[in-house]
């Protein structure tokens, strides 16, 4: 059930956003210490740092639906480990991205990993290495799906692929938040404002576009409480894809504050 969990996180004159990111306590840090302890063994003395991202390190987590979102920084590349388990949460579903250090401070393509680490990020093993990232900014890297809807709206080929009624459940919940992340991060800029948090997104799109109220505050409950009822995950998919791709093609690029990468020293 979607709970009023979250808020919109606003940015100064300069559209710098603060750091938020806090490190878990209680049982969710001793799962994310646990799965550090994993990787440590796993990756051995090539394992730099390994931080959390996402609704965990922004402390807006919710038992039995969260996953734990890991960033792994290596030396050198490295394949993530598998099989990753915190046996005081055997059930959460654990996310890995790996890196290396150097591509994760210089690629363009880790642009948005840079930007999600310095904006709600933590490090909970090893080196500090969200010091060593640029302040998070309104640019055209705080938003991770909008201009990726025409990759991510053929949802419907994986999900009559996915095996079971579990990973149709997942695909819905993949694309809702997807959705509805999208439509907040249409009129972020505008706001002056960022979250990740499904809540506050859904409230803020739903009164940017009031006629598609309805369909966004359905699409934000199936992406908390996912279904896998097809003709359900289609209508609200038929009515806010398009309004979707016409955001996105309306959208100017933006200075990627954000974005560059860190000289190499």
């Amino acid at each position: 059930m979607l709970r009023p969990n979250g808020r919109l996180v606003y940015a100064d004159s300069s559209g710098r956003l603060p750091r938020i990111g806090t490190c878990p306590s209680g049982p969710w840090a001793t799962a994310a210490h646990q799965l550090a302890d994993q990787c440590q063994s796993a990756l051995g003395s090539n394992l730099i740092a390994v931080a959390l991202r996402g609704s965990v390190a922004r402390q807006t987590m919710v038992d039995t639906a969260s996953d734990i979102d890991m960033v792994l920084v290596t030396q050198d590349p490295a394949d993530p480990p598998t099989g990753l388990n915190a046996s005081i949460m055997p059930n959460v579903a654990v996310d890995v991205v790996i890196t290396t250090l150097d591509n994760l401070l210089h690629q363009h393509r880790m642009a948005w990993l840079r930007f999600t680490l310095a904006f709600s990020g933590c490090t909970v093993w090893g080196d500090d290495i969200l010091a060593k990232l640029p302040e998070p900014y309104l640019g055209t890297n705080a938003g991770a799906h909008l201009h990726g809807v025409k990759h991510w709206s053929a949802w419907q080929q994986i999900f009559d692929a996915a095996a079971d009624d579990i990973a149709r459940q997942h695909i819905c919940q993949w694309l809702m938040k997807r959705v509805v992340r999208s439509l907040f991060e249409s009129v972020k800029v505008d706001l002056g404002a960022y979250s990740r948090d499904i809540y506050p997104c859904a409230m803020t799109a739903a009164d940017a576009y009031p006629a598609y109220a309805t369909a966004i505050w359905l699409a934000a409950e199936l992406a908390v409480a996912p279904t896998a009822d097809k003709q359900v995950i289609a209508e609200a998919a038929a009515e806010l894809i398009p309004l979707v791709t016409e955001q996105a093609a309306k959208l100017h690029p933006l200075p990627p504050l954000d974005s560059k990468p860190l000289p190499r020293q």
